[in-house]
């Protein structure tokens, strides 16, 4: 950026850089953590103006969008996808390219629980050959079917 200043017959000119930071935030959560399934809700600022971007989850590709002429891109929402528990970047790519703009930190948390009958720790917890062990599975995303045990003999 620069500007001319013209005093009688000289003419100045300042220069002066700036540096423009890209930002990714998370907006859905108060913490940027959550289950499989969560929708996530960002914005992102900062960005080149009228480009495209591609929105990754780790690796994953989410979807793409265009930041507009300010460049900000005010509403990105998609759904956390099958995976194990831990931390992953959400990240921002300027299509055609292969480097992250920008990144945040997600944190997906496991809300599955596995009971069984009779319960671990009980004297009674005793299976013998060809006895049925009950077990049952909670908190398990809707797209996600819990394994069949089997009982050996």
């Amino acid at each position: 950026m620069f500007s001319i200043a013209t005093l009688a017959s000289s003419t100045y000119t300042a220069y002066t850089s700036y540096a423009v930071t890209s930002l990714l935030t998370i907006t859905s959560q108060s913490s940027a953590s959550g289950s499989i399934e969560t929708t996530i809700a960002a914005s992102a600022a900062g960005l080149e103006a009228s480009a495209f971007y591609n929105v990754f989850f780790a690796d994953m590709y989410q979807e793409t969008l265009q930041s507009n002429s300010a460049g900000a891109i005010p509403s990105i929402s998609f759904t956390v996808p099958t995976v194990p528990p831990g931390a992953y970047n959400i990240t921002l790519d300027l299509s055609g390219t292969k480097a992250a703009i920008v990144s945040a930190a997600f944190t997906v948390t496991s809300s599955a629980t596995l009971s069984l009958s009779p319960v671990p720790g009980d004297e009674a917890f005793t299976a013998f050959p060809g006895q049925i062990v009950t077990y049952t599975w909670s908190g398990l995303p809707g797209n996600l079917v819990p394994p069949v045990l089997s009982v050996f003999d």
